[in-house]
């Protein structure tokens, strides 16, 4: 009889536990396109897709002390192998909070990653932006991409986030303190940052390399009478305005490939005297395609050079080996396979028909544009008639 009744106030204390567990927990939401966030939740699924556009946004957040865990989910914006300039849409627009923590969201091929319009403090850990569309190096009509849109949010924080391939990082037009902290901005068309006045930045040992395009001549940081304290970050193939270069501390900065916006040219030989002191070499070959700063991230070839008889080719992509399979226009390629990176060289021959050759990509799968890219894939790089003859 004592047995029993035990058992029976066990299980009732058990199940009491975890009700009581349970109302504690956050919510596990069911989002979809469209969807209103006015409370915490966990997040457990290893994709969304959100075909977000410019008339609908991906997910809404409206409410107050929020704390939003995506669990390492990717939200995905464009169909897979989209090309850059084809991706659109907000995947999280944020109308108000108090405070609001964003964690462990990867945000994969839309126009604008998170665009918040009021926020009194904001938090932003472990989440990565990629791939997101790309005005590029052509002239269009499309605005640039935003990886992190901040209309008005006073205090914010980012600690261990990733912004790469877009056009610009962070856009901020109304705040007092921002803090990063171990963040990574990589391949980026334009600015890093952009920042209205009278704000404090503080940025601790945060990557910042190919930032700016050359034909862009864009600073890594762009901003009126913004308080910048840099300490422990590294910088490569980078732009800074002459202020920000001529204040920027190197003893505790790290920096290689650094220059200075050109529109003050006057003040090239003061720059390039403090470079030479500091030990900082400036920008030197830029691999630019349409869509920006080349990543390394798939197999390219580039046109060098060309000379009365021979095209002159620079092959690049992740580590790998080639090999010619196929072309026309050319009546001798040295040499016909190898490692990246490599230089071939095609000598012309009597051929009909546009200079072409095949490579093969010999190498672990990759993606490009998030498109899985698989080894001993076949792929076409073509030397048009106008560009043999530069």
């Amino acid at each position: 009889m004592l047995s029993s009744c035990v058992l029976r106030w066990s299980l009732f204390f058990s199940v009491y536990g975890l009700l009581i567990l349970s109302s504690c927990q956050p919510e596990r939401p069911k989002l979809s396109m469209g969807a209103e966030i006015r409370q915490s939740f966990v997040y457990e699924r290893d994709s969304l897709f959100l075909p977000a556009s410019n008339e609908v946004e991906g997910l809404i957040v409206d409410g107050t002390d929020l704390d939003l865990d995506f669990g390492g989910a990717y939200l995905v914006g464009a169909n897979f192998g989209a090309s850059p300039d084809l991706q659109t849409g907000t995947a999280l627009k944020v109308k108000k909070a108090t405070k609001l923590r964003i964690r462990n969201a990867n945000f994969l091929g839309f126009q604008i990653g998170i665009h918040v319009q009021k926020v009194d403090t904001l938090i932003l850990e472990n989440c990565h932006f990629d791939y997101f569309q790309r005005s590029g190096t052509t002239e269009n009509s499309k605005p640039i991409s935003i990886g992190l849109w901040i209309e008005n949010a006073p205090y914010v924080i980012l600690q261990n986030c990733t912004w790469q391939r877009m056009d610009q990082s962070i856009r901020i037009q109304e705040a007092t303190r921002i803090n990063i902290q171990q963040c990574s901005f990589l391949w980026i068309n334009h600015q890093a940052i952009q920042m209205e006045q009278n704000l404090t930045l503080e940025c601790t040992s945060s990557l910042f390399a190919y930032i700016g395009l050359p034909s862009n001549n864009a600073p890594v940081f762009r901003h009126t009478n913004t308080k910048l304290q840099l300490d422990g970050n590294h910088w490569a193939h980078c732009r800074f305005n002459y202020e920000d270069l001529t204040n920027l501390n190197f003893e505790n900065n790290s920096a290689a490939y650094v220059d200075f916006v050109t529109e003050e040219q006057w003040k090239r030989p003061a720059v390039d005297q403090l470079l030479l002191q500091k030990g900082i070499s400036t920008p030197s070959l830029s691999l630019v395609d349409q869509w920006g700063w080349y990543d390394f991230a798939y197999p390219k070839a580039w046109f060098r050079q060309g000379t009365i008889n021979t095209d002159v080719y620079l092959l690049t992509a992740p580590p790998g080996n080639w090999r010619v399979i196929d072309g026309n226009g050319y009546s001798r390629v040295i040499p016909k396979t190898g490692a990246f990176p490599s230089t071939v060289q095609a000598q012309f021959s009597s051929e009909q028909g546009g200079k072409y050759l095949e490579f093969e990509f010999l190498g672990k799968p990759l993606k490009r544009f998030g498109k899985p890219f698989y080894s001993k894939e076949v792929f076409t790089f073509k030397a048009q008639e106008d560009e043999t003859k530069k």
